[in-house]
């Protein structure tokens, strides 16, 4: 990333501080743990958009059924598939 030469809104700004104010809870088992994150983000810094967009999607919007899979039992109806027909 770099810096932007159009800045930041004051918007934007006061988004982030109220984000940073609040106390944000840090979901069990994912990659967004402390001990784990850096690696993470370290994983994807030269990579293309594409795999960003694949790593970092899954990270915010898990898929359904791994959700299943770890225990969210009410998603075991759902099926998932990627080009299907």
């Amino acid at each position: 990333m770099d810096k932007s030469q159009l800045d930041i809104t004051d918007e934007s700004k006061r988004m982030c501080r109220i984000l940073l104010d609040r106390e944000q809870v840090v979901p069990s088992n994912t990659l967004f743990q402390d001990e784990t994150f850096y690696i993470a983000c370290r994983q994807v810094e030269d990579k293309n958009e594409a795999r960003v967009i694949q790593d970092i999607a899954q990270l915010i919007v898990p898929s359904a059924e791994t959700l299943s899979t770890l225990g969210a039992i009410d998603l075991n109806i759902l099926v998932e598939s990627v080009n299907g027909g």
